[in-house]
């Protein structure tokens, strides 16, 4: 936890943090593709990527980590998923940090909105409860995420601001038996506002960021464990950006590593190991046991010590034909602090 606002009260399974527990900081030094991204040898081009793709497995997901005018902290999760066979998922969740008993999610199965038919250029998923959209012509400008569901409303817009985090180093990964593409923009500038209690809620730009996520592959792996990380060096302040695979590795076993991008923007990739904690959470809509704390060991000598601060964190449709756990994290490490995203995806049963 962060400086001297680094306790909680749990009431009730849930917790209340201190005000201001969490150092939300976004990233202003911009993109910088020359300079990171460029000289490499990806495979594929970044802003050409926003583009949706049809008859393959397509993500767009974006964590925003917000410091509100009630002088709460919270994150909200927007995520549209397509799958090879043209159905999609949309997610919403808003999570009170500061008051971890305020939780609300919504999950809704579809197919493909009329909105991604002949888009060539930047993000356009539109439904009428939901969206995901560019807002410029720069398909690496800002994008717009909004859901009006009672369950989460929020329409939050933020822009690419930050170095990205080319995950395997070059922005694909052999993924179980596919090879997944994925970059991540991991602490954006932020503006907007969400409702909590029945209140509207703004959002300080100054104190509020969103990590931005775009993936897409031939077709999705069973199940994973996924990381997003933040952390900062105690003595010497400096900030790093995790992106965090545990997935099957097609052969009986399970391959781990990190993307670890430095806050001057330089990334590098190691091996990394996981094991549980012995605490979890038997969810009594979908049946499935989620792990909720963490030992998390990477090749370089790190290690984190990583715990969800709400149990309850699983995203589910009202049929519980999919659900996935996207939780906030604590992490406490040798000399480093820090938050962030866990997400679990159980077997797929649709």
């Amino acid at each position: 936890m962060w400086g001297i606002f680094s306790y909680a009260f749990v009431v009730g399974g849930c917790a209340l943090q201190a005000l201001a527990s969490y150092d939300f900081v976004p990233d202003v030094t911009g993109m910088q593709l020359g300079k990171f991204v460029d000289p490499l040898p990806v495979q594929y081009d970044l802003a050409g990527s926003q583009a949706f793709k049809s008859n393959i497995s397509s993500s767009y997901w974006a964590s925003s980590y917000i410091y509100g005018s009630d002088n709460h902290q919270y994150l909200a999760v927007s995520h549209f998923l397509s799958l090879e066979s043209g159905v999609s998922v949309r997610r919403s969740s808003i999570l009170d940090v500061t008051n971890s008993c305020f939780y609300n999610q919504s999950t809704t199965i579809a197919g493909l909105p009329s909105s991604v038919s002949g888009n060539t250029t930047g993000v356009k998923i539109k439904f009428d409860d939901y969206g995901f959209i560019s807002t410029t012509d720069d398909p690496l400008g800002s994008i717009n995420i909004y859901s009006t569901d009672p369950a989460s409303i929020f329409n939050i817009t933020f822009s690419l601001t930050s170095p990205v985090i080319l995950n395997g180093g070059q922005g694909s990964f052999l993924w179980e038996t596919v090879i997944a593409n994925e970059w991540s923009m991991p602490k954006g500038t932020t503006t907007g506002s969400l409702t909590s209690g029945g209140k509207s809620i703004a959002i300080d730009p100054k104190r509020s960021f969103t990590w931005y996520d775009r993936q897409f592959q031939s077709s999705g792996a069973s199940q994973w464990t996924w990381f997003a990380l933040h952390t900062t060096n105690s003595l010497t302040k400096a900030r790093k950006s995790y992106s965090i695979w545990f997935s099957p590795d097609g052969q009986g076993g399970t391959k781990g590593f990190a993307t670890v991008r430095a806050q001057d923007g330089v990334q590098v990739v190691v091996a990394a190991n996981l094991t549980t904690r012995g605490s979890s959470w038997l969810s009594p809509h979908s049946g499935n046991e989620y792990a909720t704390a963490w030992t998390l060991k990477l090749a370089d000598g790190s290690f984190f010590n990583i715990t969800s601060i709400r149990k309850d964190q699983e995203m589910i449709d009202s049929q519980a034909l999919t659900s996935t756990y996207e939780g906030f994290v604590n992490v406490e490490g040798e000399g480093v602090s820090g938050y962030g995203v866990v997400e679990i995806q159980p077997p797929v049963s649709f």
